[in-house]
């Protein structure tokens, strides 16, 4: 029933921009409408004074995706190929803990119609899309500041807090017990560096509804077992949000297995608040501690992808 219902809405729509373009043309090719056009453009912003930059972007029925600007812009161009595909299409905008948004706009031959649906007659939205958050998202550590010393035992918290702003939400903990914090990721802000670790090592889930209530999990781990080098970091939690209903085109045309624990996963725009923290070097009589000794103790593997100007390799960290 809506999927017929859409169809018809869809036709309408099209019909409607085909009817106005013939109207408004004159017998010698003058128009008021830009018809034919295959790039448009528009610019995104966000509630509660998040960066607009890395919302996810995407046209339906062609399958094209980009991010948004550290303004919030962004710019769709059809690719050529297309000339028999005609409708009315949506853009969707998506952001994993705000309200799915979408504006539609009306393509003919492959190419847009501007003055048409959202886009006017330059093939830009008419008005700027705002999206409202519906979960926050708090990451906390401490202490904020850890120096590497041979045999450091310092014991970092890494805290996670999860407020619903709207409506209840769910939120997935995989590879958990209930009550705890287990799979995070440590970015390196400077150099874009990532490590991947798990504190606990369990197939199970915890599933939470988040009120009007701060929830909060934490993982209290000894800097030993993570074992960075020195630098400035940012640390976030391998959490799964329920969302509405979402295309699954436009998850699939993110990355592969964004979902699961790995480094596509911090492909999905997210917004969260904190959870920084650096590791500081000590240097005794001009020399630099760069490993941690750990005694009468067996190594224990943590896996690790570092990711640098876009490079992938596989490393260990050992304990």
């Amino acid at each position: 029933m809506n999927k017929q219902w859409n169809n018809a809405r869809k036709s309408t729509y099209f019909m409607m921009a085909v009817l106005c373009l013939a109207c408004t043309s004159n017998p010698v090719g003058d128009s008021d409408i830009s018809f034919g056009k295959r790039e448009m453009s528009g610019r995104v912003q966000l509630e509660n004074e998040h960066s607009p930059e890395g919302v996810y972007v995407w046209l339906e029925g062609f399958d094209l995706g980009t991010f948004t600007t550290e303004d919030g812009s962004f710019t769709l161009t059809l690719p050529r190929g297309f000339d028999d595909i005609s409708g009315v299409f949506r853009v969707y905008f998506y952001v994993s803990n705000y309200l799915l948004e979408f504006v539609e706009v009306a393509v003919f031959d492959g190419q847009f119609t501007y003055e048409e649906g959202a886009l006017d007659a330059g093939g830009e939205l008419r008005e700027t899309v705002t999206l409202r958050q519906f979960l926050s998202i708090k990451a906390h550590v401490s202490p904020e500041t850890v120096t590497r010393v041979n045999n450091t035992n310092v014991t970092m918290t890494f805290s996670l807090g999860l407020q619903a702003l709207i409506d209840t939400s769910t939120v997935i903990l995989p590879n958990t017990i209930p009550g705890f914090l287990s799979s995070v990721y440590f970015k390196n802000t400077d150099t874009g560096e990532l490590f991947i670790f798990q504190g606990l090592s369990f197939t199970t889930k915890e599933v939470l509804l988040v009120g009007k209530s701060t929830v909060t999990r934490e993982m209290d781990v000894s800097f030993l077992r993570i074992n960075l080098p020195a630098g400035k970091y940012r640390f976030i939690p391998y959490i799964l949000i329920r969302h509405e209903a979402i295309p699954a085109e436009l998850i699939d045309s993110i990355a592969l297995n964004v979902f699961e624990f790995g480094a596509n996963y911090l492909k999905l725009p997210s917004k969260q608040d904190g959870g920084y923290f650096e590791v500081k070097e000590e240097r005794v009589g001009g020399v630099r501690f760069r490993d941690v000794t750990i005694l009468n103790k067996k190594p224990a593997i943590v896996w690790a992808f570092f990711l640098v100007f876009g490079k992938e390799e596989e490393t260990t960290l050992v304990e």
